[in-house]
């Protein structure tokens, strides 16, 4: 089973690389749960993981833990 764990951080790493973020359009980062494991998301490749740089990620957590959905927004919030 450790190949196949290796074959999908390596699939994950190319989600991200190279990929634009899903919020600002800035170079991506991380991959992020659309939907949280906390609030009963997967860790799906293809259905519930998005690219998304640190600046977003950061903001968007934030905002579930204060109860909100941050769905899109225009310009990145460092600048």
């Amino acid at each position: 089973m450790r190949t196949r764990g290796r074959q999908n951080q390596a699939r994950r790493v190319r989600l991200v690389i190279g990929q634009p973020c899903v919020l600002c359009r800035a170079p991506a980062t991380v991959l992020d749960h659309r939907l949280p494991l906390s609030q009963g998301g997967s860790d799906e490749l293809d259905s519930n993981l998005q690219p998304i740089c640190q600046p977003c990620h950061d903001r968007k957590t934030a905002g579930e833990r204060r109860g909100k959905v941050v769905i899109r927004h225009e310009s990145h919030p460092g600048g």
